[in-house]
């Protein structure tokens, strides 16, 4: 972290990196991969789809599911998230018993699986009548039991004649992915949607040993920097992190969690070397190069 002495020499009125977030003019959106996440996610909402996004550790999946929740909130939707912490214990009962204490104002626990998903979508169909979409959100997907997995492929499958009465929402991590090619939820591989990223410029494609990053010829990392840095109260960016510095750690990655590690370190080194800025002369100073 950065150090106080530090967040008040350089200006900061907190500190940039802990992702303490106040708005959803907070969160950074502006990057290609984002897009397209927010986007698949919030249209998998409005059409009432069975997807899930894949990000690596620190790319800080949390921030967009949050940014996904309050928009989907401001758009009128009824949302249900799962409480349960310990993921791997998760299963579609508890889940069922959500949505109808979320929905419904009781959980029917001790009920039967059968009578529990009759009741569950006589209310989804009462809520689409008074005009209600629903969406069931599930996070660390990736730690979910195949049982679970396949539950909730069998909920995304409630419908009345024609139409879907929930739309399901997974985030997790790369593990997900891996585990999707398991025989055991094959099922669940052929119905959802997937949208992957390894980096704010490096959206998955499809190689020949699976999803393959490939990054964007323009990088979104500088203006991820000056985002992160004007949310703390820098005014002028460029003259805290120099137009090189962002360039040459744009190089190294594009990964948030990596990028903030770099910069704690280099304003903590440049407070302590007496330097008013972070350009490349205190990068290389850190072993911060390109072949990182």
């Amino acid at each position: 972290m950065l150090t106080l002495p530090v967040r008040q020499h350089f200006g900061f009125t907190r500190d940039p990196f802990t992702n303490e977030l106040r708005s959803l003019d907070e969160v950074f959106t502006d990057s290609p991969v984002h897009r397209a996440i927010e986007d698949a996610m919030l249209d998998a909402a409005k059409f009432q789809g069975f997807a899930a996004a894949i990000c690596p550790v620190g790319f800080g999946k949390t921030i967009i599911r949050r940014k996904i929740f309050e928009t989907l909130k401001q758009r009128g939707y009824k949302i249900c998230t799962v409480e349960q912490l310990d993921r791997e214990r998760l299963t579609i009962d508890s889940i069922q018993e959500a949505m109808l204490l979320e929905w419904g104002g009781k959980a029917h626990a001790g009920k039967s699986r059968e009578r529990r998903t009759r009741e569950l979508k006589k209310m989804l169909e009462m809520l689409r009548d008074q005009g209600h979409e629903c969406v069931l959100m599930i996070d660390e997907g990736h730690a979910l039991h195949s049982s679970t997995l396949r539950g909730l492929k069998r909920l995304y499958e409630i419908e009345s004649g024609l139409s879907k009465l929930l739309a399901i929402l997974i985030f997790g991590q790369m593990q997900l992915y891996s585990r999707l090619g398991h025989y055991d939820i094959e099922e669940v591989s052929e119905r959802l949607q997937v949208v992957m990223a390894y980096g704010l410029d490096s959206p998955a494609r499809q190689g020949v040993s699976g999803p393959e990053p490939k990054r964007s010829k323009k990088s979104s990392v500088p203006a991820y920097i000056d985002h992160k840095l004007r949310c703390a109260g820098v005014k002028e960016p460029d003259k805290l992190i120099t137009a090189d510095a962002k360039k040459l750690i744009a190089k190294v990655t594009d990964v948030p969690l990596r990028i903030h590690n770099i910069l704690i370190r280099a304003l903590n080194f440049a407070y302590e070397i007496n330097e008013s800025r972070v350009a490349v002369e205190v990068l290389e100073q850190m072993n911060v190069r390109e072949e990182e």
